[in-house]
């Protein structure tokens, strides 16, 4: 619930952003990785795991390929993120990867045999519902 309510507050704000100062996806982009690292670098330093960083680093230096592909992944992957914002705005980016998201947990339930209970059939629904609902109305209001 509360990754909801985020998820609803930053789009909220991202849609004001977006309609009043007219920022690109770049500048939007740049400013939150800024942000992020700091808070990240923050909390790291605070709770001394950067010294398990160095110390799986020095026992694993391997991975730091790895990391430079995931980090390389993930800056491809939030272009197309702020993009999307830019372009067609926070809800139809939310809905974008909400989908996403359903299509991951039905490819693990049917090629992975994972399960899924009553209970996440249930919710899954709700969002869906939710997100059509949203589409259905909230077009109409802006006609």
């Amino acid at each position: 619930m509360v990754s909801l309510a985020f998820d609803g507050l930053t789009g909220g704000i991202q849609d004001r952003i977006r309609n009043s100062h007219r920022v690109q996806a770049y500048h939007m982009m740049y400013s939150m990785n800024i942000w992020s690292c700091l808070w990240a670098s923050i909390g790291v330093i605070a709770t001394g795991e950067i010294y398990g960083l160095f110390n799986f680093i020095t026992l694993y230096p391997h991975v730091l390929g790895q990391m430079f592909l995931l980090g390389l992944t993930g800056a491809i992957g939030q272009n197309f993120i702020f993009l999307t914002i830019e372009w067609f705005g926070p809800l139809t980016c939310s809905i974008f990867t909400t989908t996403r998201k359903f299509f991951t947990i039905l490819c693990s339930v049917i090629i992975f045999g994972n399960p899924i209970t009553n209970q996440q059939i249930f919710g899954t629904a709700l969002v869906f519902c939710g997100l059509f609902l949203e589409q259905f109305f909230g077009r109409a209001n802006h006609r």
